[in-house]
């Protein structure tokens, strides 16, 4: 019996012929309802072109088996360093695809050190990083990032179960958050797309697969519904004539998937974000080149074709976008009044929107007969793409973050839009960073999601200048704020800028760099700390000694540290903690118990020097408050006081519990593990049970 299975299984090896992917094999047998829900991995992709074959005019099936085809893949691989972290990216040629990993064939040995080295010195590795997503860093800690393995067997077609005739790109979309869309993906897609295509960019030869970080169940509705609705997400089928798939679906293609070209995530070298943040890294004036000048436009146009927009030549309406969520205005009404009057008196209509609440046909409407688009500093910003050329723009950035709207004036510049900026002030003068990787090079994270109000007088001011018929780039600043501090303290310290008690243990790892293992610490309850660094209480401009602690914070020689303020033995249940560990989102969760008034000591430490004198800050609360087991959510139920050395009171400020995500970035020496959706990575040595503190998802 054994034998005759094995002859019936060569048989249908043999048999098997390279052809294109099964993208008609389901077309008459999915439930649309079920959005692929119930089948098997090997049906995914046939289920998802089914799907969307029935809303689509696709072109007939072709398949790249014929094409003529070196033994040897051709790779390129390319990274780029931004905020908040690096995107590595690989174009291929020639590569194939197999349950999730690439296969670069490599025959001669001369891949990766060339023919003459082929010979000489050891082996080069088998393993390549080809692609890592920046926002996939950020949220995931990498784990999205796509490996290739190197192997000796050369590229042939006739071993291909699978072979594309189009370019694929395998994508790491990552949120539905339309600006990162716009920012992250469209713009070096299209750039990519336009270059392979010999200038052009041909729907009819591109395919794009998408990796999605959220439960599959919920993946298909949630994409697939936006791609092919009234939103913004249907720009993606501006790039490709064919069905959208998830990776998910790629991986599920069973036998070997041929691969003659292909993107793994997309090389950012050109896009406008980071070019300026290149300019910004060197201290060097921003200056737009007339070669990128023309690049942007083209993508503007090769968006506006596909959508048939064409804006006013008159634009004749004021829009003023209102925000929901988080980032509230809080003196919306006044604002908004004021823009009214003002249009009318300007012979122009006023129009105030939430952009939530209008189809993405409806937007473009608007956009296109917009002559003044106010909004504040967000994804609203980016639709600069739609306005008409005669636009200005009338920014409301957050406070203290009015020279971290960088990249929104950029993008309008590109267009050749002016942007007048107005910037509140915030409630001090301070400048603080959040203990997280890359931080000083935003804005503080206290003021990003915070509501605000903006200054009617300072409003006044800006809006006048954006109004003008000879309309000019132009930043209108409040009045100044006090200084965090009326008198004079230590800088850097540490500053606890917001806490949260839950129910629930702690999870850590404790061990050495060589050997990590996962525990839990016993703890009826924990508290969250969201913790920054006071660089200036006046907000006078960095001098030498902010810069020189600034780069050893991103040199990972400076590390936040906490313990249990009342210590018998001060080496015991330290925790110490480099910025790179975290990101904007993460947390420092100590375990803490029902009933317990607590004091926590936090200080700043240098790994050489030893502790930062006049650094620490103590943070105390009463953890009393409780309905049967649980906590009470309410985030004013804990009597909290904040001291700095010298026991003088310093500013508290809530968030309203913000979401907390994963931290990213975590330097390779550190212990790692995979873990659950809702626990940290990867930690430092922690000792000790009765401090679990961890940067926290």
């Amino acid at each position: 019996m054994r034998l005759v299975l094995y002859s019936i299984a060569a048989i249908a090896a043999a048999e098997q012929k390279c052809g294109p992917p099964p993208d008609a094999a389901l077309e008459n047998r999915v439930d649309e309802s079920k959005w692929c829900l119930d089948v098997a991995p090997s049906d995914l992709w046939a289920c998802e072109a089914a799907i969307q074959r029935r809303l689509l005019n696709s072109p007939p099936l072709r398949h790249g088996c014929a094409f003529a085809a070196p033994s040897t893949t051709a790779v390129t691989v390319g990274s780029r360093d931004t905020v908040p972290h690096a995107q590595t990216w690989a174009d291929l040629r020639w590569a194939s695809y197999d349950h999730g990993v690439f296969r670069l064939h490599d025959p001669s040995g001369a891949l990766f050190r060339g023919a003459t080295a082929a010979a000489r010195g050891p082996a080069p590795p088998r393993d390549r990083l080809l692609g890592a997503s920046k926002w996939g860093l950020f949220f995931h800690d990498g784990e999205d990032a796509s490996r290739g393995l190197v192997v000796d067997e050369p590229y042939a077609t006739a071993d291909c179960h699978v072979a594309f005739a189009e370019r694929v790109y395998v994508l790491n979309l990552l949120t539905t958050q339309v600006g990162h869309l716009l920012v992250d993906v469209l713009e070096p897609l299209f750039y990519d797309a336009e270059r392979s295509g010999g200038g052009v960019v041909d729907p009819a030869q591109t395919r794009i697969t998408i990796q999605v970080h959220v439960e599959r169940r919920s993946l298909h509705r949630r994409l697939m519904e936006a791609i092919y609705a009234d939103t913004p997400f249907a720009l993606l089928r501006l790039f490709t004539s064919h069905p959208i798939h998830t990776k998910d679906a790629l991986d599920g293609l069973e036998g070997r998937v041929c691969l003659p070209s292909a993107a793994v995530e997309l090389d950012v070298t050109d896009s406008y974000y980071a070019r300026g943040h290149d300019a910004r890294e060197a201290g060097v004036p921003e200056t737009l080149d007339a070669s990128e000048v023309r690049r942007y436009q083209r993508f503007r146009s090769f968006l506006r074709d596909g959508l048939r927009h064409e804006p006013q030549r008159d634009p004749k309406t004021v829009v003023f976008v209102e925000r929901k969520g988080q980032r509230e205005l809080l003196n919306s009404d006044a604002l908004k009044n004021t823009t009214a009057r003002a249009a009318g008196a300007a012979g122009l209509q006023f129009r105030a929107v939430a952009l939530e609440d209008l189809g993405f046909s409806a937007q473009l409407e608007l956009f296109g007969d917009c002559v003044l688009l106010v909004a504040q500093y967000g994804s609203a910003l980016h639709n600069v793409l739609f306005l008409p050329d005669e636009a200005a723009i009338l920014m409301l950035p957050m406070p203290k973050w009015c020279d971290e709207s960088w990249h929104f004036e950029r993008q309008a510049y590109l267009l050749g839009h002016a942007v007048v900026r107005v910037c509140a002030s915030g409630d001090d003068a301070g400048r603080r960073m959040r203990w997280a990787r890359r931080a000083a090079r935003q804005g503080p994270w206290h003021a990003k999601d915070a509501d605000f109000a903006v200054p009617v007088g300072t409003f006044v001011q800006g809006l006048n200048a954006a109004l003008a018929e000879d309309v000019a780039s132009a930043t209108f600043r409040a009045p100044p704020p006090p200084p965090l501090h009326p008198e004079e303290l230590v800088t850097p310290r540490v500053h606890v800028s917001d806490a949260r008690v839950e129910a629930g243990a702690v999870e850590v790892v404790v061990g050495d760099y060589g050997d990590a293992s996962v525990s839990d610490v016993e703890a009826p309850a924990r508290v969250r700390f969201v913790v920054e660094v006071v660089l200036s209480d006046t907000g006078a401009p960095p001098d030498d000694g902010e810069r020189a602690f600034l780069k050893n914070v991103e040199a990972g020689r400076v590390e936040l540290c906490l313990s249990p303020a009342a210590l018998s033995d001060p080496n015991t249940d330290v925790a110490c903690f480099a910025a790179n560990l975290f990101n904007e989102f993460s947390t420092i969760d100590a375990g803490v118990v029902w009933g317990d008034r607590v004091v926590f000591r936090f200080w700043l430490r240098d790994v050489e020097t030893g502790d930062l004198p006049g650094s620490e800050t103590f943070f105390g609360l009463d953890v009393r408050s409780r309905r049967g087991n649980q906590p009470v959510r309410d985030p004013h139920c804990h009597a909290i006081e904040q001291t700095s050395r010298r026991w003088r009171r310093e500013s508290f400020f809530r968030t309203g519990g913000r979401a907390l995500r994963r931290p990213g970035g975590v330097d390779d020496h550190a212990p790692r593990r995979r873990a659950a959706p809702d626990v940290a990575a990867s930690l430092p040595p922690v000792f000790g049970a009765r401090l679990a503190a961890i940067p926290r998802r």
